[in-house]
């Protein structure tokens, strides 16, 4: 009985563990996915906030041609 008991005991321990260690995996697996989602959003925001820029000067220097 009592070596069946530390089998039983052991066995859940052991998928204890495991679960927990996938859990822990999955969790910094999504907290990952997150912070590279988050820098290639951000990586978009400010190419696009530079091809606006350029075109902003590209209109200011034209504006400014045709003036002159």
């Amino acid at each position: 009985m009592l070596v069946a008991l530390i089998a039983i005991n052991v066995l859940i321990a052991l998928i204890a563990l495991i679960a927990i260690n996938v859990l822990v995996a999955l969790i910094a697996l999504i907290a990952i996915n997150v912070l590279v989602a988050l820098i290639a959003i951000n990586v978009l925001v400010a190419l696009i906030a530079i091809n606006v820029l350029v075109a902003l000067i590209a209109i200011n220097v034209l504006f400014q041609q045709s003036h002159c």
